[in-house]
């Protein structure tokens, strides 16, 4: 296999060909994401109830309290972010050691 600047520059060619590829999904996705936003955006805000919107405020205001409290301790929500991120690990042992980790 040749080495040095002659076997990069061969591949020049495929790699920008692969830009230019990876490129071009990427815009489709983002193409197609800003769409999807603008079409939520353009439907009219449903209200909120006033009883929702006190119920949602005083959870917040309690967690937020709750959380001030612990001083930086383990918080409940910490328990659901671990069987999830630990879950992931079976999700992803699929896709090799890698992934998995």
């Amino acid at each position: 296999m040749p080495e040095g600047p002659a076997h990069v520059g061969n591949l020049a060619p495929v790699i920008r060909a692969f830009r230019i590829a990876h490129q071009s999904i990427l815009e489709v996705a983002l193409e197609f994401m800003l769409e999807s936003l603008q079409s939520n955006l353009d439907e009219p805000w449903k209200p909120v109830s006033r009883p929702a919107l006190v119920a949602w405020v005083i959870f917040y205001l309690g967690f937020m309290f709750y959380a001030f409290s612990a001083h930086g301790g383990f918080l409940f929500i910490d328990s659901a972010n671990l069987v999830v991120h630990e879950g992931g690990h079976n999700l992803f042992s699929w896709f090799g050691p890698t992934l998995c980790l």
